[in-house]
């Protein structure tokens, strides 16, 4: 028996061993210091404690719904925050985590890039791009979801921790994390293909072989591609098309599916993003380019074709597997990998060359306007929940007009309130918030109604997709400069303006 216990110990120390993270202290350190900024950050939106989108349905009927896509982890990790079900709102606790994850992926890239260098605040402000960009801002506004949308991050990029350990410690670690973002969010699924082809692409640059790289590269791409198959073979539940539809396009409309995708990518992020954020992201990359020249053993000329032709493919990447669906999200929560590609390019344009003082200087400009970005978004969604508060008010205040009836009148809403005039300010100068801050109208609107409990207050809400009640012969009983109210002993339509 103590033979038994013995060789239990020695497996258990291997184990140890081979999971061990040599800059695990300092790593938790600048883990905690990068969560303090982005708390910061975030402070606004998390003061304005608003029910983001979906988050309205759950707060309401207290279910998951993430089976559906086959998000098993979410499933199960959402059952031990919320300490089983009915999921009740416990923000900013979710939210907290979210951070917390983020933080850790953002150090995680850092360590990843910048071995054996000392870390500075230059460092983390590299990182900012990949949290306080639009795109991943979407995602930590779910009081619900943000922790799962994180830990997917997280789990793509934390495999690199043991990318210099033996091959079987590194590919047993990425194919659990990359199995794992396909079960918490799989809008991540570039990025763990990102950081693979940057940090062997440096290694290559910094004087490895080329037949080591690829090969090296190859076993990345192996075992990602493996990991998907298995989650799709095993794991994904058959989807019907919805807002989304996750089926992969046939090989013969693979391409022109391909073609249609990225350039309505790239669209969006032009039209998403000011101008100038985009003269930004292009010094960076300039200057990135440049490290790569200065640091690079290999032919210069050679070094800034690959460079730039790395950034190019690498921004078309960033995308995923979605490049490839026939309606992939372009939600902003479906894009957040050029965040992290972002934050790839600004920690080596300043981890590359020693003291690079102009790259120091873009990193901390951007993550500067990223950051005034971030607490605008926050006060938009507070002053945007306060106009719906007042609209719900009116709202409610006409229909206590209306006799209660047996059966209960079927309600519908249609129309839109539109923005508050603060956030309508706000949006002139950032497009991006117009598909950031949805107004209350048919689409989320009858969630929030029945929070306000209008299901027990005589009425049945009904959507429109059901029967379009515009269609029907209704009088109008109430008209107002919010809205118009149309009745008929069965059907109530409030059309809001």
């Amino acid at each position: 028996m103590e033979v038994i216990f013995t060789k239990i110990r020695n497996y258990v120390n291997v184990i140890k061993a081979a999971l061990a993270i040599d800059d695990w202290k300092e790593m938790q350190k600048y883990t905690l210091i990068l969560s303090a900024i982005y708390l910061v950050g975030f402070y606004p939106m998390l003061r304005a404690n608003v029910y983001y989108k979906d988050d309205m349905d759950r707060a309401v009927s207290g279910g998951q719904g993430w089976s559906y896509y086959s998000r098993w982890i979410t499933m199960k990790l959402s059952s031990l925050i919320h300490a089983g079900l009915p999921l009740t709102d416990v923000s900013p606790l979710t939210q907290i985590l979210a951070i917390l994850f983020i933080g850790l992926a953002g150090v995680v890239i850092i360590f990843v890039f910048c071995d054996k260098q000392k870390i500075t605040i230059w460092h983390l402000l590299a990182v900012v791009p990949m949290t306080f960009s639009p795109y991943f801002l979407e995602c930590i506004s779910y009081k619900y979801d943000a922790p799962y949308m994180a830990l997917s991050v997280l789990a793509s990029v934390f495999p690199f921790v043991y990318v210099e350990k033996s091959n079987f410690t590194f590919v047993t670690i990425s194919f659990l994390g990359v199995l794992t973002m396909c079960c918490t969010y799989q809008s991540s699924s570039g990025i763990y293909a990102l950081v693979a082809v940057f940090y062997w692409f440096h290694k290559w640059i910094k004087g490895c072989a080329l037949s080591y790289v690829l090969k090296k590269l190859g076993v990345s791409f192996v075992v990602f591609a493996s990991a998907l198959s298995f989650y799709k073979v095993f794991l994904l539940t058959p989807l019907k098309a919805g807002y989304v539809d996750p089926n992969v396009s046939e090989s013969v409309k693979i391409l022109s599916v391909f073609t249609k995708n990225v350039s309505t990518y790239f669209s969006l992020l032009k039209s998403d993003n000011i101008i100038y954020w985009q003269v930004l992201v292009l010094m960076l990359v300039i200057a990135y380019v440049s490290s790569l020249t200065i640091s690079s053993a290999r032919n210069k000329v050679l070094t800034i074709i690959i460079g730039i032709l790395l950034v190019a493919v690498s921004s078309i990447a960033s995308y995923g597997v979605f490049l490839i669906l026939n309606r992939p999200l372009f939600e902003p929560r479906g894009m957040y990998g050029i965040g992290v590609l972002l934050a790839i390019i600004s920690v080596n344009a300043i981890g590359l060359v020693d003291n690079n003082f102009p790259a120091k200087v873009l990193c901390f400009a951007f993550s500067w306007c990223l950051f005034i970005f971030v607490c605008t978004y926050g006060n938009a969604l507070f002053q945007q929940q306060h106009y719906q508060n007042l609209r719900t008010a009116l709202l409610l205040q006409d229909l206590n007009h209306i006799p209660l009836k047996k059966p209960p009148q079927a309600l519908q809403i249609q129309g839109s309130i539109g923005y508050a005039p603060v956030v309508q300010l706000m949006m002139k100068k950032y497009p991006v918030l117009k598909r950031l801050i949805v107004p209350l109208g048919e689409m989320y609107g009858s969630e929030y109604y029945i929070y306000y409990h209008l299901n027990l207050s005589g009425f049945k809400m009904t959507f429109k997709r059901q029967q379009d009640f515009k269609k029907l012969e209704l009088k109008p009983i109430i008209q107002t400069r919010y809205h118009t109210i149309k009745s008929n002993d069965k059907c109530v339509l409030v059309v809001l303006h």
